[in-house]
């Protein structure tokens, strides 16, 4: 099992790279700036112990889990920054598709 620095880092990790994004389509008011981080603290760990169970059950290919659970925080993101930021919920899909999105990729390249 990783140490939970791993995990930590694996959430500061994301949440930067979802801040940016979030503010580079205009999400830059306190509200959304909290939201986002919040939302990433409750989806982040969640995908990471799914990964760390399937480690050990191996219901999946990690590819094909992993490209599962992105779609699933990608629409919990959603549902989550619609409860908190109540705008227009296709601006908000298209808001969590893009941070999951370009965190995803980032993550691949990095690591």
């Amino acid at each position: 099992m990783p140490p939970i620095s791993d995990y930590l880092f694996a959430l500061l990790f994301t949440v930067t790279i979802e801040l940016i994004v979030a503010a580079i389509l205009g999400y830059r008011s306190k509200e959304s700036i909290l939201s986002v981080i919040l939302v990433n603290v409750i989806t982040n760990p969640l995908a990471n112990y799914l990964v760390l169970v399937n480690s050990y059950v191996s219901v999946l290919p990690e590819n094909t889990l992993i490209i599962l659970i992105e779609i699933g925080v990608v629409f919990a993101e959603w549902g989550l920054l619609i409860y908190a930021l109540r705008r227009e919920p296709k601006k908000l899909l298209l808001l969590s598709i893009m941070m999951n999105l370009v965190s995803y990729l980032v993550g691949i390249v990095i690591f």
